[in-house]
């Protein structure tokens, strides 16, 4: 058993490795294209509205995407169609409704963020974009989430660490024909996602018959929300420790500077590939150990696991 749970979670972590590394090499010799194309100044406009819109994305979510993986894994594993179902009405109504709301506020206090917060008018335009950028951003995440949960996570990998780069990276040579401009890198970088959204969607959809579907229990949901919830504040708290240093450099020094580190940031990325992978891969797999009430597999997985990202973390 402990044989099969680690080769389980080396399988699938060996599918996210791979996509997450065709990720940080597409997005790499993205960033260095349109620092090319833009310039280190609009460069820098470019990655402070991004920005602006992933921490958007990150309030919205509320934690109920880690939720989305440990339930929908347990219920599975239960043969518990309902429970599945309880589980996808929460933990993907609830992120989407928020994001709305978040892409609304976004959309109303664009040129205060704009103009008294990052101190230059010409982001407002763009943070409008990234606004209608938001609600398919989480989508994603939620969709995303749920296909891991389900022990897909090969599907998931699919949309979103090649299908979306590609999508993305052609509209771009589209635009760069045309005299590419900040407005018109969002908006490449909006159509590539929702273009991931589609494709999650009908992944989803095929793991799962939406015919039916009922109302969570009042128990179901409170024990989702309360599960989400130290995770949802320890997202955040790595979310905003991952793009401050973006708002600040655009606020305090230059929006050219901005552009200068987000490029070089995207080296450092590189380091947290592995770790992340495995991560991803177990999650789904310690939930349902943990639901079966045996200790002993999951201590031997958690070891195994934590012996791999130790050692090729290490150097």
């Amino acid at each position: 058993m402990a044989d099969r749970n680690a080769m389980l979670a080396a399988k699938g972590g060996g599918v996210v490795f791979a996509g997450r590394l065709f990720v940080w090499g597409t997005r790499f010799g993205l960033a260095v294209l349109l620092a090319r194309l833009l310039g280190a100044d609009e460069y820098g406009l470019y990655n402070i509205a991004l920005t602006v819109g992933t921490l958007g994305s990150a309030f919205a979510v509320f934690g109920l995407d880690s939720a989305l993986v440990r339930y929908v894994a347990v219920y599975s594993r239960r043969s518990d169609r309902q429970g599945v179902l309880g589980t996808l009405r929460i933990g993907i109504g609830l992120p989407m409704l928020i994001s709305v709301v978040a892409a609304a506020i976004l959309l109303l206090l664009a040129g205060t963020i704009a103009g008294t917060l990052i101190g230059d008018p010409r982001l407002e335009p763009l943070i409008r974009i990234v606004a209608l950028l938001v609600p398919a951003m989480v989508a994603n995440s939620v969709l995303s989430a749920t296909l891991q949960g389900a022990q897909r996570i090969g599907w998931a990998v699919v949309a979103e660490q090649f299908a979306q780069p590609i999508v993305r990276f052609a509209i771009l040579l589209v635009f760069a024909l045309l005299g590419m401009t900040p407005e018109l890198a969002i908006l490449a970088s909006t159509l590539a996602t929702i273009a991931a959204t589609a494709l999650l969607l009908l992944f989803v959809q095929r793991q799962v018959s939406f015919g039916g579907i009922g109302a969570a229990g009042n128990a179901q949901g409170g024990e989702m929300v309360r599960f989400s919830l130290p995770v949802y504040f320890s997202n955040l708290v790595n979310t905003f420790g991952g793009n401050l240093q973006t708002l600040l450099l655009g606020a305090m020094a230059s929006i050219a500077s901005a552009g200068i580190f987000a490029v070089a940031n995207q080296v450092m990325l590189i380091g947290a590939i592995f770790h992340s992978a495995i991560v991803q891969a177990s999650m789904p797999i310690f939930a349902s150990l943990q639901d079966l009430d045996d200790r002993r597999p999951l201590h031997d997985l958690y070891r195994t696991t934590s012996k791999w990202t130790f050692t090729l973390n290490l150097p």
